[in-house]
Protein backbone atom coordinates (compact mmCIF):
# COMPACT_ATOMS: atom_id res chain seq x y z
CA UNK A 1 0.00 0.00 0.00
CA UNK A 2 1.22 3.49 -0.84
CA UNK A 3 2.38 5.71 2.04
CA UNK A 4 1.61 9.42 2.02
CA UNK A 5 2.55 12.47 4.02
CA UNK A 6 1.97 16.18 3.52
CA UNK A 7 4.38 19.04 4.08
CA UNK A 8 2.00 21.58 5.58
CA UNK A 9 4.23 23.94 7.57
CA UNK A 10 1.35 25.34 9.63
CA UNK A 11 0.07 21.86 10.51
CA UNK A 12 3.58 20.52 11.23
CA UNK A 13 4.17 23.50 13.54
CA UNK A 14 0.87 22.77 15.28
CA UNK A 15 1.86 19.13 15.79
CA UNK A 16 5.47 19.72 16.85
CA UNK A 17 5.71 23.23 18.30
CA UNK A 18 9.24 24.75 18.23
CA UNK A 19 10.59 21.41 17.10
CA UNK A 20 9.09 22.01 13.64
CA UNK A 21 11.35 25.00 12.94
CA UNK A 22 14.32 23.00 14.20
CA UNK A 23 13.39 20.15 11.82
CA UNK A 24 13.33 22.39 8.77
CA UNK A 25 16.61 24.06 9.77
CA UNK A 26 18.14 20.62 10.20
CA UNK A 27 16.98 19.55 6.73
CA UNK A 28 18.26 22.76 5.13
CA UNK A 29 21.73 21.95 6.40
CA UNK A 30 21.48 18.31 5.33
CA UNK A 31 20.43 19.32 1.83
CA UNK A 32 23.59 21.46 1.52
CA UNK A 33 25.64 18.31 2.12
CA UNK A 34 24.09 16.60 -0.94
CA UNK A 35 23.42 13.35 0.93
CA UNK A 36 20.31 11.20 0.99
CA UNK A 37 18.27 10.67 4.14
CA UNK A 38 16.14 7.81 5.42
CA UNK A 39 12.80 8.29 7.16
CA UNK A 40 11.88 5.57 9.63
CA UNK A 41 8.41 6.06 11.13
CA UNK A 42 5.24 4.62 12.64
CA UNK A 43 1.63 5.65 12.07
CA UNK A 44 0.36 7.19 15.31
CA UNK A 45 -2.94 9.06 15.78
CA UNK A 46 -3.18 9.82 12.08
CA UNK A 47 0.40 11.07 11.68
CA UNK A 48 3.74 9.56 10.73
CA UNK A 49 6.16 9.90 13.67
CA UNK A 50 9.59 9.67 12.06
CA UNK A 51 13.24 9.59 12.90
CA UNK A 52 15.44 11.06 10.16
CA UNK A 53 18.88 9.59 9.41
CA UNK A 54 21.57 11.38 7.42
CA UNK A 55 23.25 8.71 5.29
CA UNK A 56 26.82 9.92 5.37
CA UNK A 57 29.93 9.83 7.52
CA UNK A 58 29.78 11.81 9.79
CA UNK A 59 26.13 10.91 10.33
CA UNK A 60 23.28 12.66 12.10
CA UNK A 61 19.80 11.80 13.36
CA UNK A 62 16.74 13.94 14.03
CA UNK A 63 14.35 12.40 16.56
CA UNK A 64 10.57 12.02 16.41
CA UNK A 65 9.10 14.55 13.97
CA UNK A 66 5.34 14.30 13.33
CA UNK A 67 4.34 14.55 9.65
CA UNK A 68 0.62 14.77 8.69
CA UNK A 69 -0.48 11.52 6.99
CA UNK A 70 -3.23 13.23 5.01
CA UNK A 71 -5.25 10.82 2.84
CA UNK A 72 -2.99 7.95 3.90
CA UNK A 73 -4.92 4.65 4.13
CA UNK A 74 -2.39 2.75 6.26
CA UNK A 75 -3.62 1.48 9.62
CA UNK A 76 -2.43 2.68 13.01
CA UNK A 77 0.92 1.13 13.84
CA UNK A 78 1.94 0.78 10.18
CA UNK A 79 5.64 1.24 9.46
CA UNK A 80 7.29 3.71 7.10
CA UNK A 81 10.80 3.19 5.76
CA UNK A 82 11.72 5.34 2.78
CA UNK A 83 14.79 6.96 1.31
CA UNK A 84 14.81 10.55 0.08
CA UNK A 85 17.39 11.11 -2.64
CA UNK A 86 19.31 14.36 -3.04
CA UNK A 87 16.82 15.28 -5.80
CA UNK A 88 13.75 14.67 -3.65
CA UNK A 89 14.96 16.07 -0.32
CA UNK A 90 14.69 19.80 -1.22
CA UNK A 91 10.93 19.37 -1.80
CA UNK A 92 10.48 18.51 1.88
CA UNK A 93 11.26 22.17 2.53
CA UNK A 94 8.41 23.39 0.30
CA UNK A 95 5.00 24.08 1.81
CA UNK A 96 1.87 22.22 0.61
CA UNK A 97 3.82 19.39 -0.98
CA UNK A 98 2.48 15.82 -0.89
CA UNK A 99 4.76 12.78 -1.02
CA UNK A 100 3.38 9.42 -2.15
CA UNK A 101 5.67 6.40 -1.80
CA UNK A 102 4.66 3.51 -4.04
CA UNK A 103 6.26 0.15 -4.79
CA UNK A 104 8.83 1.42 -7.27
CA UNK A 105 8.65 5.23 -7.26
CA UNK A 106 7.98 8.35 -5.25
CA UNK A 107 5.43 10.88 -6.51
CA UNK A 108 5.63 14.53 -5.51
CA UNK A 109 2.58 16.78 -5.92
CA UNK A 110 2.41 20.53 -5.42
CA UNK A 111 -0.60 22.32 -6.85
CA UNK A 112 -0.92 21.19 -10.45
CA UNK A 113 2.71 20.07 -10.52
CA UNK A 114 3.30 16.34 -10.43
CA UNK A 115 6.74 14.71 -10.51
CA UNK A 116 7.82 11.11 -10.21
CA UNK A 117 11.20 9.55 -9.53
CA UNK A 118 12.09 5.87 -9.62
CA UNK A 119 13.76 4.63 -6.46
CA UNK A 120 17.55 4.69 -6.52
CA UNK A 121 17.62 2.32 -3.55
CA UNK A 122 15.62 -0.91 -3.16
CA UNK A 123 13.76 -1.67 0.11
CA UNK A 124 16.37 -4.28 1.09
CA UNK A 125 19.17 -1.82 0.34
CA UNK A 126 17.43 0.82 2.46
CA UNK A 127 17.22 -1.60 5.38
CA UNK A 128 20.88 -2.54 4.99
CA UNK A 129 21.94 1.09 4.72
CA UNK A 130 19.84 2.13 7.69
CA UNK A 131 21.26 -0.66 9.88
CA UNK A 132 24.74 0.86 9.55
CA UNK A 133 23.67 4.31 10.69
CA UNK A 134 21.21 3.04 13.29
CA UNK A 135 24.00 1.00 14.84
CA UNK A 136 26.26 4.05 14.98
CA UNK A 137 23.61 6.10 16.79
CA UNK A 138 22.40 3.32 19.08
CA UNK A 139 25.85 2.09 20.13
CA UNK A 140 27.40 5.50 20.65
CA UNK A 141 28.08 5.97 24.34
CA UNK A 142 28.13 9.39 25.92
CA UNK A 143 31.82 9.16 26.82
CA UNK A 144 33.78 10.27 29.86
CA UNK A 145 34.60 13.72 28.46
CA UNK A 146 31.70 16.13 28.28
CA UNK A 147 31.39 19.75 27.11
CA UNK A 148 28.14 21.67 27.50
CA UNK A 149 27.14 24.87 25.72
CA UNK A 150 23.99 26.96 25.61
CA UNK A 151 22.63 29.14 22.85
CA UNK A 152 23.84 32.27 24.66
CA UNK A 153 27.28 30.96 25.66
CA UNK A 154 29.88 33.66 25.09
CA UNK A 155 32.35 31.15 23.66
CA UNK A 156 30.21 30.88 20.50
CA UNK A 157 31.37 34.36 19.54
CA UNK A 158 34.91 33.03 19.17
CA UNK A 159 33.93 29.73 17.53
CA UNK A 160 32.68 31.81 14.61
CA UNK A 161 36.31 32.28 13.52
CA UNK A 162 36.17 29.56 10.88
CA UNK A 163 36.86 31.39 7.64
CA UNK A 164 40.03 29.31 7.56
CA UNK A 165 39.05 25.62 7.55
CA UNK A 166 42.39 24.71 9.12
CA UNK A 167 41.67 26.88 12.16
CA UNK A 168 41.72 25.05 15.51
CA UNK A 169 40.54 25.67 19.06
CA UNK A 170 41.56 24.38 22.48
CA UNK A 171 39.10 24.82 25.33
CA UNK A 172 40.10 24.28 28.92
CA UNK A 173 41.92 25.71 31.93
CA UNK A 174 39.29 28.49 31.93
CA UNK A 175 40.60 29.71 28.58
CA UNK A 176 40.04 29.30 24.85
CA UNK A 177 43.03 29.27 22.49
CA UNK A 178 42.48 29.93 18.81
CA UNK A 179 45.12 29.10 16.21
CA UNK A 180 45.07 29.99 12.54
CA UNK A 181 48.40 28.98 10.99
CA UNK A 182 50.95 31.18 12.80
CA UNK A 183 48.28 33.38 14.43
CA UNK A 184 47.31 32.82 18.10
CA UNK A 185 44.61 34.27 20.32
CA UNK A 186 43.81 33.29 23.90
CA UNK A 187 40.94 34.56 26.02
CA UNK A 188 39.33 33.59 29.35
CA UNK A 189 36.04 31.66 29.06
CA UNK A 190 33.56 30.38 31.61
CA UNK A 191 32.85 27.08 29.86
CA UNK A 192 35.16 24.16 30.71
CA UNK A 193 35.04 20.49 29.72
CA UNK A 194 34.22 17.84 32.29
CA UNK A 195 36.58 14.84 32.52
CA UNK A 196 39.56 16.46 30.79
CA UNK A 197 41.84 19.45 31.28
CA UNK A 198 41.11 20.61 27.74
CA UNK A 199 39.50 19.50 24.50
CA UNK A 200 40.45 20.05 20.86
CA UNK A 201 37.91 21.49 18.41
CA UNK A 202 38.63 21.71 14.70
CA UNK A 203 36.78 23.79 12.12
CA UNK A 204 34.28 20.98 11.37
CA UNK A 205 33.25 20.66 15.04
CA UNK A 206 33.12 24.45 15.44
CA UNK A 207 30.72 24.69 12.49
CA UNK A 208 28.65 21.74 13.72
CA UNK A 209 28.33 23.26 17.20
CA UNK A 210 27.13 26.55 15.72
CA UNK A 211 24.74 24.72 13.42
CA UNK A 212 23.15 22.69 16.24
CA UNK A 213 22.81 25.75 18.47
CA UNK A 214 21.16 27.70 15.65
CA UNK A 215 17.98 25.68 16.35
CA UNK A 216 18.61 24.11 19.78
CA UNK A 217 18.63 25.67 23.27
CA UNK A 218 21.67 23.73 24.39
CA UNK A 219 24.05 21.00 23.32
CA UNK A 220 26.32 18.41 24.86
CA UNK A 221 29.53 17.22 23.22
CA UNK A 222 30.90 13.84 24.33
CA UNK A 223 34.28 12.37 23.48
CA UNK A 224 35.21 8.69 23.55
CA UNK A 225 38.54 7.22 22.47
CA UNK A 226 37.29 7.00 18.89
CA UNK A 227 34.14 9.10 18.46
CA UNK A 228 32.64 12.54 18.94
CA UNK A 229 28.95 12.70 19.83
CA UNK A 230 27.10 16.03 19.65
CA UNK A 231 23.57 16.07 21.07
CA UNK A 232 21.20 19.01 20.65
CA UNK A 233 18.32 19.78 23.05
CA UNK A 234 15.18 21.88 22.72
CA UNK A 235 13.03 22.54 25.78
CA UNK A 236 14.90 19.72 27.55
CA UNK A 237 14.22 17.14 24.79
CA UNK A 238 17.06 15.63 22.77
CA UNK A 239 16.10 16.27 19.17
CA UNK A 240 19.31 15.76 17.17
CA UNK A 241 22.52 13.78 17.37
CA UNK A 242 25.69 13.92 15.27
CA UNK A 243 28.28 11.13 15.29
CA UNK A 244 31.76 11.60 13.84
CA UNK A 245 35.22 10.21 14.36
CA UNK A 246 37.28 11.82 17.09
CA UNK A 247 39.61 14.33 15.52
CA UNK A 248 43.26 14.23 16.51
CA UNK A 249 45.07 17.33 17.65
CA UNK A 250 47.04 18.94 14.83
CA UNK A 251 49.46 20.79 17.13
CA UNK A 252 49.88 20.97 20.87
CA UNK A 253 48.29 23.84 22.73
CA UNK A 254 51.03 26.33 23.68
CA UNK A 255 51.33 27.20 27.36
CA UNK A 256 51.14 30.74 28.68
CA UNK A 257 54.91 30.54 29.09
CA UNK A 258 55.30 29.52 25.42
CA UNK A 259 53.33 32.55 24.25
CA UNK A 260 55.15 34.86 26.66
CA UNK A 261 58.44 33.56 25.29
CA UNK A 262 57.65 34.72 21.74
CA UNK A 263 56.10 38.05 22.75
CA UNK A 264 58.14 41.17 21.96
CA UNK A 265 59.63 42.87 25.03
CA UNK A 266 59.85 46.55 25.76
CA UNK A 267 63.11 48.16 24.69
CA UNK A 268 64.72 50.57 22.23
CA UNK A 269 64.09 48.25 19.26
CA UNK A 270 60.39 47.83 19.95
CA UNK A 271 58.05 49.47 17.43
CA UNK A 272 54.67 50.48 18.81
CA UNK A 273 51.85 51.72 16.58
CA UNK A 274 48.35 52.57 17.82
CA UNK A 275 45.51 52.99 15.34
CA UNK A 276 41.77 53.42 15.31
CA UNK A 277 40.31 49.93 14.81
CA UNK A 278 37.61 51.32 12.51
CA UNK A 279 40.22 53.14 10.41
CA UNK A 280 42.40 50.03 10.29
CA UNK A 281 39.65 47.76 8.99
CA UNK A 282 38.26 50.39 6.61
CA UNK A 283 41.70 50.85 5.01
CA UNK A 284 42.22 47.12 4.59
CA UNK A 285 38.75 46.69 3.09
CA UNK A 286 39.23 49.60 0.70
CA UNK A 287 42.67 48.57 -0.55
CA UNK A 288 41.86 44.86 -0.70
CA UNK A 289 39.22 45.53 -3.36
CA UNK A 290 41.86 47.14 -5.58
CA UNK A 291 44.72 44.78 -4.80
CA UNK A 292 42.72 41.58 -5.28
CA UNK A 293 42.92 42.09 -9.06
CA UNK A 294 46.66 41.50 -8.80
CA UNK A 295 46.95 38.90 -6.01
CA UNK A 296 44.98 36.70 -3.62
CA UNK A 297 44.56 39.23 -0.82
CA UNK A 298 42.82 36.79 1.53
CA UNK A 299 45.87 34.50 1.62
CA UNK A 300 48.44 37.29 1.67
CA UNK A 301 51.06 37.88 4.32
CA UNK A 302 52.37 41.36 4.99
CA UNK A 303 55.56 43.27 5.68
CA UNK A 304 55.25 46.04 8.26
CA UNK A 305 56.87 49.43 8.65
CA UNK A 306 56.44 51.92 11.50
CA UNK A 307 55.98 55.16 9.59
CA UNK A 308 55.65 58.19 11.86
CA UNK A 309 52.59 57.58 14.04
CA UNK A 310 51.08 55.30 11.41
CA UNK A 311 51.64 51.93 9.80
CA UNK A 312 52.76 51.11 6.27
CA UNK A 313 51.86 47.67 4.95
CA UNK A 314 53.63 45.87 2.10
CA UNK A 315 52.64 42.84 0.03
CA UNK A 316 54.72 40.84 -2.39
CA UNK A 317 53.28 40.95 -5.91
CA UNK A 318 53.14 37.35 -7.20
CA UNK A 319 56.37 36.35 -5.48
CA UNK A 320 58.42 39.18 -7.03
CA UNK A 321 60.62 41.53 -5.04
CA UNK A 322 58.27 44.44 -5.73
CA UNK A 323 55.95 45.45 -2.93
CA UNK A 324 52.39 46.72 -3.23
CA UNK A 325 52.09 49.15 -0.32
CA UNK A 326 49.49 51.23 1.49
CA UNK A 327 49.40 53.39 4.61
CA UNK A 328 47.13 53.47 7.66
CA UNK A 329 47.03 56.37 10.11
CA UNK A 330 49.25 59.45 10.22
CA UNK A 331 52.42 58.52 8.35
CA UNK A 332 55.61 60.55 7.95
CA UNK A 333 56.33 59.32 4.40
CA UNK A 334 53.64 58.68 1.83
CA UNK A 335 55.93 56.36 -0.14
CA UNK A 336 58.36 54.72 2.29
CA UNK A 337 61.47 53.14 0.80
CA UNK A 338 61.25 49.30 0.54
CA UNK A 339 64.30 49.06 2.83
CA UNK A 340 62.19 50.48 5.67
CA UNK A 341 59.93 47.43 5.75
CA UNK A 342 60.57 44.38 7.90
CA UNK A 343 62.60 41.51 6.44
CA UNK A 344 59.82 39.14 7.51
CA UNK A 345 56.15 38.72 6.69
CA UNK A 346 53.24 38.26 9.08
CA UNK A 347 49.72 36.90 8.76
CA UNK A 348 46.94 39.36 9.67
CA UNK A 349 43.63 37.43 9.45
CA UNK A 350 41.15 40.27 9.07
CA UNK A 351 37.89 38.38 9.61
CA UNK A 352 39.32 36.86 12.78
CA UNK A 353 40.49 40.21 14.12
CA UNK A 354 37.11 41.80 13.37
CA UNK A 355 35.48 39.12 15.49
CA UNK A 356 37.94 39.68 18.35
CA UNK A 357 38.25 43.48 18.40
CA UNK A 358 35.35 45.39 19.92
CA UNK A 359 33.75 48.30 18.10
CA UNK A 360 35.31 51.75 18.44
CA UNK A 361 38.43 50.35 20.09
CA UNK A 362 42.01 51.12 19.21
CA UNK A 363 44.23 48.42 17.78
CA UNK A 364 47.97 48.41 18.37
CA UNK A 365 50.89 46.59 16.79
CA UNK A 366 54.14 45.86 18.59
CA UNK A 367 57.15 44.22 16.95
CA UNK A 368 60.93 44.16 17.05
CA UNK A 369 63.67 42.88 14.75
CA UNK A 370 64.16 39.57 16.55
CA UNK A 371 63.73 36.37 14.54
CA UNK A 372 62.27 34.42 17.45
CA UNK A 373 59.61 36.91 18.50
CA UNK A 374 56.10 37.38 17.12
CA UNK A 375 54.07 40.47 16.26
CA UNK A 376 51.77 41.42 19.12
CA UNK A 377 48.34 42.75 18.12
CA UNK A 378 46.36 44.24 20.97
CA UNK A 379 42.96 45.85 21.46
CA UNK A 380 41.76 46.60 24.97
CA UNK A 381 42.37 43.42 26.97
CA UNK A 382 42.39 41.26 23.82
CA UNK A 383 45.92 40.18 22.88
CA UNK A 384 46.91 38.22 19.77
CA UNK A 385 50.27 36.97 18.52
CA UNK A 386 51.21 36.35 14.90
CA UNK A 387 54.49 34.60 14.14
CA UNK A 388 57.07 36.08 11.80
CA UNK A 389 57.48 34.29 8.46
CA UNK A 390 60.77 34.41 6.59
CA UNK A 391 61.44 33.70 2.90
Amino acid sequence: MDSKFLIDIEKISELNGQKAEAFFNYLKNISKNKTQVILKGTKENGDWVCDVYECSIPTSKFFGIRLPAVNDANAEGAKLLVSLSTKVLPFVLENNTTFIFGEDKVTIKKGSLKMQESYETSPSEIESLLSQYEAAHNSSVDGAIKFELKKDSNILHYLQNISNLEATFYVGRNALTYREDSFFFRTPVEENPIGADEIFINAYLAMKIQNVLSYCDSMELYLTDSHTNIQGFLNGEKIVQNISARFEEVDSNPTDEDLAGISPVDGPELNKIELSANSFFECFSEYSRSIQNFMDFKKSTFKLCKNGAGLSVGLNNDGSNKLATFNIGEVAQEEPDPSMFSNWFVSIPLSTLKNIVEDNQTISFEFDSGEDTAVLIKSGEKVCLSGKLFD
